[in-house]
């Protein structure tokens, strides 16, 4: 087990228990991760190890170079939700920065909807 996935267990653990000892009773995540979408491999294995419910930002698509259906298959979970992926400078360096983020947001849904195919999940 390598550090970053006993961290993510750790803070789906810790999570968990924060949003039990909550006033509120939420079981709404109170933790995140941040783990680059440019290395899906790690992206997954950190997915792995924080369960389902733990929210993961992925920055590095874009202009660094990760690739979006990768990302996709490695960090989001299995109702095709739990990651957030920023592409601020892909969008703001745009020539048409409306037009770059319905792309990219088309993209998203696009890869979205493949893992909850190869998943089984027709939604």
């Amino acid at each position: 087990q390598t550090v970053f996935e006993k961290i993510a267990g750790l803070a789906n653990e810790w999570s968990s228990s924060a949003a039990s000892d909550s006033p509120t009773s939420s079981t709404t995540p109170r933790l995140g991760l941040v783990v680059g979408a440019t290395d899906p491999s790690s992206l997954s294995k950190a997915r792995k190890a924080a369960g389902s419910k733990l929210w993961i930002l992925a920055p590095g698509v874009g202009a660094q170079g990760g690739d979006l259906d990768a990302a996709c298959r490695a960090g989001l979970n299995d109702e095709g939700t739990g990651m957030l992926i920023p592409v601020s400078r892909g969008i703001s360096r745009a020539t048409d920065p409306a037009a770059e983020a319905t792309k990219l947001k088309e993209g998203i849904n696009a890869a979205r909807k493949a893992v909850l195919d190869e998943r089984g999940e027709k939604r």
